[in-house]
């Protein structure tokens, strides 16, 4: 996706591309609700033309009451009747038309909520990873949900005004065509520059969007408690709301130049359009004082007239902002209609994986992120069983969690081969091996939500089964904290919404863990989990992970090489390949990397432990 040729095909030419989306975005509103879609659109038709039964009303009964003077007050009460009929006639279309609008408004908004959460759960790490899709997801979370109903809703305005427009039109091309088309001449000539201006202020919250997200970091980092004790320490609160009021000047500036633009085009628009009006006025006045016209005809023209002027005046509006809304849909479409590539696409057979995850193997693979030409993993050979537990320990930066990444089918842009069983990924159902897999990662989520949640998401099959929930929670050694909690398994966790209880870092840990393993998994990956811990704690997480693990592929990732003693087999990685590996003995007679790197720690300790002495 490129951010720069999309933005050179913005323009007034595309209009008619751009409109086609409104046949994509009926076709979402007819799922919604059909009956109130049709609802809405008979009743915006009625409010179109009942302005123009307003003035025809109203010029019949001033024509009645002065013509019937002295031949009867009936014939004045019929008039008013017709013209009150009129009145209740369009409140009626208003008060149905409002309360069906808010009724599918909302269901509308879900839907399109539900259309982006979908195609976001397709996504694969590396989409999430790139900026500009990232930029897309911003502009699609900040606009399309209330977009597709503000389009609909300006369709049915411009359906509106069209009636509207068409038929007060029509009574003043009845009294003289030139009349009509003098007063719809300028609107039509200066709307393909008002729609201009329309366009550039479009690309410039195109261009925002980076920025924009800029804002809503700084105001997360502001807002949040997680980050609030270094902003505070580090008295970062003044620079952040610099840099924040700085992005919003540019923004400002930008609007103003807008803002000015508009301004001059809207006087010479209605300059122009103003002297016309007082031309046909001029006629207008001049039959009447000939008395040519009845009085009710001149009230109905005038009428006519300024419906026609606020009608065209409201259209090109609503037309404009048409325009660029339907710009904003088209991220919203595009987002939808980008290209994942699925499971289905990744295998050759799709093959059920019957039988328990048995053995895992690597064979010469390389991996590269895209857009990049240096691999981050290359030529990884690697052979492991039920029952076996592998240790994987490296400097920052080696490959060690983007393998992890690789081995729970987070990038499948890999060459070379991953076999589960001796049979290679690629065949199976990813979404069946990934349910055989458990992990907790480096990263791991701390979910706002009860913690109910944060452990049954590990298995959310088994999110209402309490017994199994507390299992998990034993064995992620988190028994004695759902006791103390106020609400045990219902308590809310964070401090996001009401009554949150805030954790520590290591107990958040502990949670993650849990949830890893309440999914009953052939396969266990952990990424770093103990990096919260304290050495006891750690030591109890790693006794009953090798106990966890006795039957099944056990994987782990540490820098503590104090805690490779749980480990069958080490592998030790550098620059994206496995430089090394066997047991700790075999490793240190190596004499190598793994070595040096025990060492360094090991004089660590050994010096903290005689400077404490």
């Amino acid at each position: 996706m490129n951010r720069d040729n999309q933005l050179e095909n913005v323009s007034i030419y595309n209009f008619v591309k751009l409109a086609s989306y409104i046949k994509r975005i009926f076709t979402i509103l007819w799922s919604v609700h059909p009956l109130q879609f049709v609802s809405i659109i008979v009743l915006t038709i009625l409010q179109g033309v009942a302005p123009t039964f307003f003035i025809l009303a109203s010029q019949f009964a001033i024509n009645q009451l002065v013509s019937s003077w002295g031949s009867g007050f009936h014939i004045v009460i019929n008039a008013m009747l017709v013209l009150g009929g009129v009145m209740v006639f369009n409140e009626l279309c208003n008060i149905l038309r409002v309360y069906v609008d808010r009724i599918f408004e909302v269901s509308l908004s879900y839907q399109v909520d539900l259309l982006v959460m979908q195609k976001a759960s397709t996504l694969h790490l590396s989409d999430f990873e790139d900026h500009e899709v990232q930029d897309q997801i911003k502009r699609v979370q900040n606009e399309s949900n209330i977009r597709v109903y503000q389009v609909f809703k300006q369709v049915m305005t411009v359906l509106s005004g069209g009636v509207t427009l068409v038929s007060s039109a029509l009574v003043l091309f009845a009294w003289h065509w030139w009349a009509a088309v003098l007063i719809l001449g300028v609107p039509i000539i200066f709307f393909p520059l008002l729609l201009k201006l329309g366009e550039k202020e479009f690309k410039y919250l195109w261009k925002r969007a980076p920025k924009t997200r800029e804002l809503w970091y700084i105001n997360y980092i502001m807002t949040r408690d997680l980050s609030f004790k270094e902003v505070k320490l580090y008295q970062l609160g003044p620079y952040l709301i610099d840099q924040y009021q700085k992005i919003h000047r540019s923004f400002i500036a930008e609007d103003k130049e807008i803002a000015l633009q508009r301004r001059n085009l809207s006087f010479l628009y209605y300059g122009i359009n103003y002297t016309a009006v007082m031309i046909v006025i001029h006629f207008i006045f001049k039959a009447a004082y000939m008395k040519q016209l009845m009085i009710g005809n001149v009230v109905g023209y005038l009428q006519a007239i300024n419906l026609t002027l606020s009608t065209a005046r409201n259209l090109t509006q609503e037309v404009m902002l048409l325009f660029q809304n339907n710009l904003f849909l088209e991220q919203l479409f595009t987002y939808l209609d980008m290209k994942v590539e699925s499971p289905a696409e990744l295998i050759e057979g799709k093959k059920h994986l019957q039988s328990p995850i048995t053995q895992l193997e690597l064979r010469n693979l390389s991996f590269q992120y895209p857009n990049t030409d240096k691999p981050v993993l290359k030529g990884i050979n690697l052979q492991l069983h039920a029952g076996e537990t592998l240790a994987i320990v490296g400097p920052n930066g080696s490959g060690k969690s983007t393998l992890i990444k690789i081995l729970t089918q987070m990038y499948n842009q890999f060459t070379g081969e991953y076999l589960i069983n001796r049979t290679s990924i690629r065949k199976y159902d990813s979404d069946e091996v990934n349910r055989r897999i458990g992990g907790v990662f480096q990263d791991f989520v701390q979910y706002e939500m009860p913690l109910r949640h944060n452990i049954g998401f590990g298995d959310v099959e088994k999110i209402d089964d309490d017994l199994a929930l507390m299992k998990a929670a034993e064995k992620g050694g988190l028994s004695s904290l759902v006791h103390s909690l106020p609400k045990k398994l219902d308590t809310q966790l964070g401090k996001l919404f009401k009554d949150g209880h805030q954790l520590s870092g290591g107990q958040w840990q502990r949670v993650a863990i849990a949830r890893a393993y309440l999914r009953d998994a052939d396969i266990c990956l952990f990424d770093e989990p103990s990096s919260f811990l304290d050495p006891q704690a750690e030591h109890e997480v790693f006794e009953k992970f090798k106990d966890l693990v006795r039957d099944r592929i056990g994987i782990f990732i540490t820098h503590r090489l104090s805690s490779v003693r749980y480990a069958d087999r080490i592998i030790v990685m550098d620059q994206g390949q496995i430089v090394e590996m066997g047991s700790h003995d075999q490793l240190i007679n190596l004499n190598g990397l793994y070595k040096d790197m025990f060492t360094k720690q090991a004089e660590s300790y050994l010096d903290a432990k005689i400077s404490s002495a």
